[in-house]
């Protein structure tokens, strides 16, 4: 999946927002090509320094442990969306409007994300 940090969304928004000249409609924020859920563990693993394994778990198993943290409704909008997001081949954004293409913007690596928020 095309994944990003909240810094990474933080950082197209003040573009966008600061930039007149930036561009218009649409822009999608991610890695491109996509993340896996090893990668995202190897990034772990790195700032770490210590073996973090991915291990996928259903939609339905999910939703199991985040319901005593925002109760059965919530939990159950994040389960009928991972639903859907697992019923696609891959959910990665499209080249002609991502941030690395219309703002010359990359996500950081997980790496750089964790470094940054915790400092």
């Amino acid at each position: 999946m095309s994944w990003s940090s909240h810094l990474d969304v933080a950082d197209v928004v003040t573009r966008l927002l600061t930039d007149a000249t930036a561009t218009t409609g649409t822009v999608a924020v991610g890695h491109r090509p996509g993340l896996t859920g090893a990668d995202l563990a190897a990034g772990f693993s790195a700032y770490l320094g210590a073996e973090v394994r991915y291990e996928a778990i259903t939609p339905a198993a999910f939703g199991e442990l985040i319901t005593p943290l925002f109760g059965a409704g919530a939990s159950a909008g994040v389960v009928g969306l991972y639903e859907l997001l697992n019923a696609q081949a891959g959910n990665t954004i499209a080249e002609e409007n991502s941030a690395q293409r219309l703002l010359d913007l990359a996500p950081r690596s997980v790496t750089d994300w964790l470094t940054q928020v915790r400092a």
